[in-house]
């Protein structure tokens, strides 16, 4: 991870809504968690009225659009309009699992009653870069006993075998396969690639259904020809698409006529995350 020193400065007008507790979260500056490896955040108060209390603040989302609700940012404390600038005492890593990081204020008065007003300045050093991502997996069908198939085939199974060993081909990290159903789960939300590379077999010239399911629902199909006059062939599936925690993967074949397949050593699967 290549990493470099960042200072950003903002100034805006902010208020409260006269209770004396945080209530209003006002935002200072966005950006994706990917772009931010750490960051220590400053507090000055300028012109506010008496009451005014602010505290260093951060919220994220996983589109942009969405927020959840903002919490204190440790290591800055609050400041009134009697204080000089507050410096926070240390860098803090942004919440690695989500998508958009918003740093700003939380607001509040000192005593409940008027709303109160004023302008702060926000400082945020920040220690930025792509924060590399754990999220690939790799594995390979090696050897086996297969009967060959007319019917679904879920070709990580070890089920669909009569006996089955695979390879994987890198430690896996952010996904976990269970040879046990086929599936390839996922810890984290992300965007992933996904591509099957498939060598089959056939009995005789035969469509085959090709396809690839996240938790239950196709997410990529399609029907190429599979010809006993030139086989093994090899036939690929590829797509990204946007996964949520604790989902899976996994991919199926299919012959669409009487003549059966059969899944041939060398098959693989590659997941790998793009962000």
């Amino acid at each position: 991870m290549g990493c470099n020193n960042t200072a950003i400065s903002r100034r805006r007008p902010v208020w409260t809504d006269g209770q004396d507790t945080y209530a209003l979260f006002l935002p200072f500056y966005r950006t994706r968690v990917n772009r931010v490896a750490a960051t220590k955040m400053s507090l000055l108060v300028e012109g506010g009225t008496s009451s005014l209390i602010v505290a260093g603040a951060v919220r994220y989302s996983d589109d942009g659009v969405t927020w959840g609700t903002a919490s204190e940012l440790a290591g800055v404390g609050s400041v009134d309009t009697s204080a000089s600038w507050q410096y926070g005492s240390s860098y803090l890593s942004p919440d690695a699992s989500r998508q958009w990081v918003e740093y700003g204020v939380l607001t509040k008065n000192g005593t409940p009653g008027t709303k109160q007003m004023g302008q702060v300045t926000i400082g945020l050093e920040l220690r930025s870069g792509v924060i590399e991502r754990a999220g690939f997996a790799s594995v390979t069908v090696a050897t086996y006993s297969s009967t060959a198939s007319a019917s679904v085939v879920s070709v990580f199974d070890e089920d669909s075998y009569g006996t089955y060993d695979y390879t994987e081909n890198v430690t896996a990290e952010g996904i976990t396969y269970a040879s046990t159903t086929g599936n390839f789960t996922f810890a984290e939300t992300g965007t992933y690639k996904i591509e099957a590379t498939l060598l089959l077999e056939a009995s005789g010239s035969t469509v085959v259904e090709t396809s690839l399911y996240r938790s239950g629902t196709v997410i990529y199909a399609a029907r190429p020809r599979v010809n006993n006059q030139a086989d093994p062939v090899e036939r690929t599936m590829a797509v990204i698409v946007e996964v949520t925690a604790g989902q899976y993967v996994y991919c199926t074949v299919e012959s669409q006529s009487a003549e059966t397949v059969t899944v041939k050593p060398g098959t693989t699967l590659n997941i790998t995350r793009l962000k």
